[in-house]
């Protein structure tokens, strides 16, 4: 298995961002998924955007087509939108900073971890990647 495994960083997954995002902004994945442009499922969007572009070395096209199938200029889009609110929104940016930690907590306890297998990038909490690599 350790040969399957390689090394691990500790770095976000889109999927733990859409589920967090999710979760404070009370919408669900498939609604983050759909097409819809009602004003709090479209700001979910933008952010869960905006974070997987800051918090992971996902491409803008990975990320877009990962949250919604959109494309790469819809995620610059959602990055530039996110940031100007910051700016301009005290309690916007109030937030953005409440997600941020959050998104931090999960990262510093080790939850999530990337593995790289072959080419491809898997996603694994801490207890499955012990049992992997047989610790």
């Amino acid at each position: 298995v350790s040969n399957l495994v390689g090394t691990t960083e500790n770095k976000q997954s889109i999927k733990s961002i859409v589920d967090t995002v999710c979760k404070y902004f009370g919408v669900t994945s498939e609604q983050m998924q759909s097409a819809s442009r009602k004003r709090e499922i479209v700001q979910a969007r933008q952010v869960a955007m905006y974070f997987a572009s800051k918090l992971t070395e996902e491409t803008l096209t990975t990320i877009g087509t990962t949250i919604g199938k959109r494309n790469h200029a819809t995620v610059l889009h959602a990055c530039k939108t996110v940031s100007d609110l910051i700016d301009t929104d005290k309690h916007f940016r109030h937030s953005i900073e409440e997600l941020e930690q959050k998104l931090s907590a999960l990262e510093e306890s080790g939850i999530l971890e990337s593995v790289k297998v072959g080419k491809e990038k898997l996603y694994l909490n801490q207890k499955l990647l012990t049992i992997l690599e047989g610790k």
